[in-house]
């Protein structure tokens, strides 16, 4: 119970620094984002400052403790500054323009069935060869002091740094809270990441309803302040969808059974957050935070998942399409769309050039 108790609270830190980071880069990015958005921002944020950090670490060999040295340093630097301008300023966390609105029974209704499907996630007992394989990754990192020198599943050490996994720092995120906590792996990606991926799907989710039902098409039909309960209702859906639906073929599956990888927050929290930037862009294309969000979620999203390495450019591609090709001020081919979509994938392609000269044994880093 101890351990399970610190683990929701290792939730509640999480999502605060999630929070921070958000309400931090709002201010400093002159953004002007809901609370919603500013949260998901700031998981984008903080796992793209952790690749930064962490990458040279893994690929240099470095021991764990010394990850988690350096970024429990920063993150204590970053809460201190983060305080100080909040204090100095009073206005970084205002750069959430909303203001406090009443819930309504809808909302409610929304929050149990998140607390339902919650504990669904939390309490499944799947456990596959993937599951095993990432969650054994995070036992042995801690176990061994090490980054990505030991096979997750038999403990063997590897004769090269595995690329195909050691290039995103998803999985060392959780193994320095598990050093630095004492927390045991399984449980720290059962309670913390599932938890954390169930409340930021459907916070996701929420937030794309917001939109589309704030939209020139619903005025005069919906008021103004109704729109966060039609949101919710369209979260209650998807839930019940997910519930319903669930199959290897779909999100459905990685979010209620596999909610420990981080393929999962691939397909249930950065495709969707890239589909709701485009569809603000769709509608203005002239917004700039959903400009800056798309192309910082675009840069951080290997770091959450090595499955966003080439998804992620080709759903980019796909999404900016109506953008690049449309008939305005008299041509169909608008060049500064693929410049900003050229500036999202770089990372990415960077990432793959080290990944195909890795697999066909044209560089590498021997153990």
């Amino acid at each position: 119970m101890l351990k399970t108790g610190i683990c929701l609270l290792m939730m509640g830190i999480q999502l605060f620094l999630y929070l921070m980071f958000g309400a931090a880069g709002a201010k400093i990015l002159k953004l002007r984002l809901s609370r919603g958005l500013g949260l998901l921002l700031g998981m984008f944020l903080y796992h793209g400052l952790f690749q930064i950090v962490a990458l040279p670490l893994i690929m240099t060999k470095r021991s764990l403790s010394t990850l988690s040295l350096i970024w429990g340093c920063m993150i204590v630097l970053i809460v201190a500054v983060f305080i100080w301008m909040v204090r100095r300023g009073g206005e970084c966390l205002r750069a959430f323009c909303l203001k406090e609105k009443k819930w309504s029974w809808v909302m409610a209704g929304m929050m149990i069935l998140i607390l339902l499907q919650m504990y669904v996630i939390v309490t499944s007992e799947y456990l596959g060869w993937d599951t095993s394989f990432y969650v054994g990754t995070m036992a042995t990192s801690v176990r061994r002091n090490s980054m990505y020198l030991y096979h997750g599943e038999t403990g063997n050490t590897y004769s090269r740094i595995p690329f195909r996994y050691a290039l995103s720092s998803f999985y060392m995120n959780g193994s320095v809270w598990c050093q630095i906590t004492g927390i045991p792996a399984l449980l720290y990606a059962k309670i913390v990441q599932g938890g954390i991926l169930c409340l930021l799907s459907n916070l996701t989710v929420f937030e794309l309803g917001k939109f589309l039902f704030s939209g020139r098409k619903y005025e005069g039909v919906i008021k103004k302040e109704r729109v966060r309960d039609c949101a919710a209702a369209m979260v209650m859906v998807v839930i019940v969808l997910h519930a319903f639906w669930n199959s290897i073929y779909s999100p459905s599956d990685f979010l209620m059974n596999r909610a420990m990888e981080a393929k999962s927050y691939c397909a249930n929290i950065v495709l969707p957050f890239l589909f709701l930037m485009a569809v603000m862009l769709w509608r203005n294309e002239e917004d700039r935070e959903a400009r800056v969000c798309l192309i910082i979620s675009m840069w951080s999203s290997v770091a959450i998942s090595m499955s966003c390495l080439v998804i992620v450019p080709a759903m980019a591609a796909i999404l900016l399409v109506p953008l690049i090709f449309r008939k305005k001020e008299g041509t169909w081919l608008h060049m500064k769309w693929i410049g900003w979509y050229l500036a999202g994938v770089l990372p990415n392609l960077l990432y793959l050039c080290l990944y195909l000269l890795d697999k066909l044994k044209i560089i590498g880093i021997e153990v």
